[in-house]
């Protein structure tokens, strides 16, 4: 006999960054399967217009769509939801409303607006952008960061994994930057500039951009409210990487902060404890393998990037909790 859970204890929903984007991601299902999907998409039309949403490369496109692969797999679950949710940089918005944090209808137009914004206000982010550095620590390239602090414009943006960074500034001083930890790191390493990323997130270069956008979302705090469940995020709340979003003091946090906060998803990773599997809602699939460069082979790690993924994998998940969904 099954047992009766509202959880599924150590299941993680990962939601993606911005470069989860892919054309033709967005469907239009005619099947049962895909009710729940055109409901969020439709939702978030009514918001945004249907011009907007009609197009891959909007951040608010890619909620949409997340939100629709991931409430539909849930129904998959019998609506049993899963213990932990994360989100990665833009992945953090549909993280909030996932767990209840935000409805769908508000976060899609705040979504909507930081886009706006990051176009209307940064106008000519020509000379500026993002760029992974791999195959060096991140604790090199913290060092490195302080040691040239006052002569190079660049900043840490991300910490991936062990083995991946990401910076954030001039791509000029990026590169020059690059050199340096280059000679530290006795030639190794590599810098793969993240082309389809269109400015200099999660570093000072987005400070006029925060400071209206926390504008904004003061107009909307009360439709924050707590948690109905476990979402972890990797930024410094209160100044510290402590990382539970546990209120909705937490999840404003989150949202006020998003654009310019140092984010360390290795930290997050190892946070969790007791994973049994890990669904990446990603219709790049790329979000797979930096969770597998944080937590190994070991537990299983599946993806789900469109309607068609949602039976198999659910069928897996069902495998793996056979104590839940026993017949």
């Amino acid at each position: 006999m099954a047992i009766q859970v509202e959880t599924l204890p150590g299941l993680a929903i990962v939601f993606p960054p911005q470069n989860g984007r892919r054309e033709g991601m967005l469907e239009n299902p005619d099947t049962v399967a895909g009710k729940s999907y055109l409901e969020v998409i439709d939702r978030v039309r009514a918001i945004v217009g249907p011009e907007t949403l009609a197009s891959w490369q909007k951040q608010v496109t890619l909620v949409a769509v997340s939100l629709g692969l991931s409430h539909t797999l849930v129904e998959e679950f019998d609506n049993k939801q899963p213990e932990f949710v994360l989100g990665h940089s833009i992945g953090e918005n549909p993280a909030l409303v996932q767990r209840g944090i935000i409805d769908l209808e508000p976060l899609a137009f705040l979504v909507n607006e930081r886009e706006r914004l990051c176009r209307e206000i940064n106008v000519n982010p020509v000379g500026r952008g993002m760029a992974a550095v791999v195959g060096v620590s991140p604790e090199m390239i913290i060092d490195q960061l302080k040691q040239t602090a006052n002569s190079l414009q660049v900043s840490l943006a991300n910490i991936n994994t062990p083995n991946q960074t990401i910076l954030s500034g001039l791509t000029a001083d990026v590169a020059r930057f690059f050199e340096e930890v280059l000679v530290r790191n006795n030639g190794r390493g590599r810098l793969i500039p993240l082309s389809d990323i269109t400015d200099a997130f999660h570093s000072p270069f987005m400070l006029n951009v925060e400071k209206e956008f926390r504008t904004l979302i003061d107009t909307l705090k009360e439709n924050f409210t707590n948690p109905d469940g476990s979402m972890i995020s990797p930024m410094r709340l209160g100044g510290q990487l402590e990382g539970w979003v546990k209120t909705a003091a937490d999840g404003l946090d989150v949202a006020y902060n998003q654009l310019t906060r140092t984010v360390d998803y290795r930290q997050a990773w190892q946070n969790l404890t007791n994973l049994r599997a890990v669904v990446t809602i990603d219709p790049s699939a790329r979000s797979t393998r930096l969770v597998r460069d944080n937590i190994g082979t070991k537990i299983p790690i599946l993806n789900v990037g469109a309607l068609q993924n949602i039976k198999p994998v659910a069928q897996q998940i069902r495998c793996i909790y056979p104590e839940v969904f026993a017949e």
